[in-house]
């Protein structure tokens, strides 16, 4: 009897088939190179629920040069109801940082805005230079 049930097992296992899942990312779709001169910048990001997927990233991949004597913060932050945006996370950099060195990621809910807010907190900073890709990294099986 046992044997019959793994013939069976058997043959329904080459009939149908055992299926592979395969999960990919996708990098960052969006490139940037800009000058930070004792300001701030903010990139918005709108829309990420166009594409199907299981889980949705937030992050950027930078190279913060020309920042020897000056902290750079960078937050990945979402947009609640009010207008008003939420911090999820926040990482500082001192220095130059070569070769997408200065990196963060969060996971986040597809249906909000949200946006990666980059400001100075120095007072002697000269134009510092950053440049990478940030955007939203989707998560899916094919």
């Amino acid at each position: 009897m046992k044997m019959k049930i793994l013939a069976l097992t058997a043959v329904l296992t080459c009939f149908f088939g055992i299926g592979s899942t395969h999960a990919s990312a996708l990098d960052f779709d969006h490139k940037t190179d800009f000058i930070l001169n004792d300001s701030t910048k903010s990139f918005v990001l709108e829309n990420i629920s166009d594409v199907p997927a299981i889980e949705y990233f937030l992050g950027y991949q930078f190279t913060i040069l020309g920042a020897n004597s000056c902290s750079v913060e960078l937050k990945l932050q979402r947009m609640g109801l009010t207008g008003q945006y939420t911090t999820l996370s926040t990482k500082q950099f001192r220095g130059s940082w070569f070769d997408f060195s200065a990196q963060d990621k969060v996971s986040i809910d597809p249906f909000h805005r949200y946006r990666i807010f980059a400001e100075e907190h120095s007072e002697n900073c000269t134009s510092v230079r950053v440049k990478g890709s940030y955007g939203i990294q989707y998560f899916h099986f094919d």
